[in-house]
């Protein structure tokens, strides 16, 4: 009865908790770093349980890390090879299989894509052998979509087959094809399809239907593997600087430095954080300087609101050692209670918006009581009541134009794809309003012009008649005297 009612109190607990990742941030390649995220992960997970990200699931989006060489791959190829001759084709599709999940993983360039044609044709003769002619020439197809000129070898390679894939390839060229068109940010980042490279962002490109695996380089790094499947025409924008932080070894780490007032930037954990669908991010951060390590910072970050809740830090004592309190720390990250040996520092508040100043259009005019000074006044107020419009609307379709430009603003968060309808309502409702706020002003300030003019060529000489609009953060009101 006691492990039950145990069960009952942790559960709607676990439940409550946030989906949260623990990230390392910095140098990826510093081993101290990593461990010492790696064990504020374990303390966080042990007490949030499912709620925190594994390192399986995050691979799973971003990509599996190298799990061997080229050169392993071309040893397999060659086993794979040796059992084709020996009339063993079942073996050798078993292990170009194997072949070419272990290219996928590798970084493109044209020595893995020469590995991959040569998978390729391996495994048209392999199927062939099968009788399986149609998977046999979609093999072929898949070399020519991309490199149309490849040759094969006429030592290698038997007449028949050779008549077969120039058969394929006239017929590749008259086949229907799609766009793909791919930007980046930065730009003139090199694009490679299945590890050739075809050219620099912005990128496009007409290629046969099919499945291709697409990857940008630039930087010094590179971008997630998407698997793109083109049916249609496509339109594909990469942000490789963002995904080029995330190391080669798939580590939850992200590679960054402090800016020159010693703060982590939040735009790559903020844009993995929505690409994750989390709700929290505790950032792992290893202050050094030239001597070692000085302090193990954990700072919390909610993802929707992109504000940092809370922040603490050990101070380093052994450089290389796992610094003293780090228990501590991962239960501070966790429920923000701290201990004599975690320092907090609270983030910093917004400053309170300025109180809005009170407006006021005021037209005063002594003339005698005529048509004209009525409906001057009338054209007057009218016209300042539609320029006082026209302003009210463009302030609120510039708000709505700033949140959507925030959406996207260097260094900010990106937006979670299930945002799109949210944006673009944002973004029509700042087209609507910029436009109907300047048709107002022009509108008002041609009436108000009439309306002067009818006053100043009224007769002079009468009790004076006198009209004011004033407009304020909360009201709108006229005021005027005939005499």
């Amino acid at each position: 009865m006691k492990g039950m009612l145990c069960a009952l109190l942790v559960a709607p607990a676990a439940l409550a908790a946030p989906r949260t990742a623990v990230l390392a941030m910095g140098n990826c390649s510093d081993a101290d770093l990593l461990r010492d995220a790696r064990l504020v992960r374990d303390l966080v997970e042990a007490r949030l349980g499912a709620q925190v990200l594994t390192l399986d699931e995050f691979r799973r989006l971003v990509g599996e890390p190298p799990t061997g060489s080229l050169e392993e791959v071309r040893r397999t190829l060659a086993r794979a090879e040796a059992l084709f001759y020996a009339d063993r084709p079942q073996e050798a599709l078993v292990l170009l299989d194997g072949a070419d999940a272990g290219l996928a993983r590798l970084p493109p360039g044209t020595e893995r894509w020469n590995a991959h044609a040569a998978a390729l044709l391996l495994r048209a003769m392999t199927l062939s052998a099968l009788r399986r002619r149609e998977a046999s020439d979609d093999a072929f197809r898949q070399i020519l979509r991309l490199e149309p000129t490849h040759r094969m070898s006429a030592s290698s390679y038997s007449p028949a087959l050779r008549a077969r894939f120039e058969r394929l390839r006239q017929e590749q060229a008259r086949s229907a094809t799609v766009r793909l068109a791919v930007t980046s940010s930065p730009p003139g980042s090199t694009v490679y399809l299945d590890g050739l490279a075809l050219g620099q962002t912005p990128f496009a490109r007409d290629l046969t239907p099919g499945v291709y695996q697409l990857v940008l380089a630039g930087g010094g790094g590179w971008s997630f593997p998407r698997t793109v499947a083109l049916r249609d025409d496509l339109a594909v924008h990469v942000d490789v600087a963002f995904e080029r932080s995330v190391p080669a070894t798939r580590e939850l780490c992200l590679e960054t430095s402090p800016d020159s007032s010693g703060v982590l930037p939040l735009g790559h954990p903020l844009r993995l954080g929505l690409l994750l669908e989390l709700e929290q991010l505790v950032l792992v951060h290893l202050d050094r300087d030239g001597a070692g390590p000085l302090s193990l910072t954990a700072t919390v970050v909610d993802v929707p609101t992109a504000q940092r809740t809370r922040e603490g830090w050990l101070r380093v004592s052994r450089p290389g050692s796992i610094p003293d309190g780090v228990a501590e720390l991962a239960t501070f990250a966790v429920t923000g209670v701290a201990s004599d040996r975690v320092a907090v520092q609270a983030p910093p508040s917004p400053p309170p918006p300025p109180p809005a100043p009170a407006a006021a259009v005021t037209v005063h005019a002594d003339t005698a009581r005529s048509w004209k000074t009525p409906t001057g006044i009338g054209l007057t107020a009218a016209g300042a009541v539609c320029v006082s419009l026209g302003v009210l609307f463009l302030v609120q379709g510039n708000d709505a134009a700033a949140q959507f430009n925030a959406a996207w603003a260097p260094g900010g968060g990106a937006p979670r794809p299930a945002q799109a309808t949210e944006l673009q309502a944002l973004a029509d409702e700042a087209t609507s309003k910029q436009t109907l706020g300047l048709t107002l002003l022009g509108v008002g300030a041609a009436a108000a012009a009439a309306g002067v003019g009818l006053w100043v060529t009224d007769a002079p000489g009468k009790p004076g008649t006198s009209g004011a609009l004033i407009v304020t953060p909360a009201s709108l009101a006229i005021a005027g005297h005939l005499p």
